[in-house]
């Protein structure tokens, strides 16, 4: 694997990691169970699935975000504040 493509992995496992750490994060925010987080969504998604999402085991799917930032009243540009760093990464 090329140095470009290592760098590139590891920024994306990077990103889902925050991610994961941000949906627990907002979760304890706004004190929301991953049952109650389930239930307004455009798509009821169980406690079960949401845990996975927040465990990293099942990836959330871009539109599910979505729709659990907006429940809990956030922006998708607050949370994801952490990708701006991503494109500083040095070509080499």
């Amino acid at each position: 694997m090329s140095t470009c493509n290592q760098e590139g992995k590891l920024r994306s496992n990077q990103a889902q990691l925050e991610v994961q750490y941000g949906l627990s994060t907002l979760s304890n925010e706004t004190k929301l169970a991953q049952a109650q987080l389930g239930k307004p969504m455009a798509v009821f998604e169980n406690q079960v699935t949401n845990c996975n999402w927040e465990s990293g085991k099942t990836a959330i799917p871009f539109i599910k975000l979505l729709d659990i930032l907006m429940i809990c009243g956030s922006s998708i540009d607050n949370y994801c504040r952490f990708l701006r760093g991503f494109d500083q990464v040095e070509k080499k």
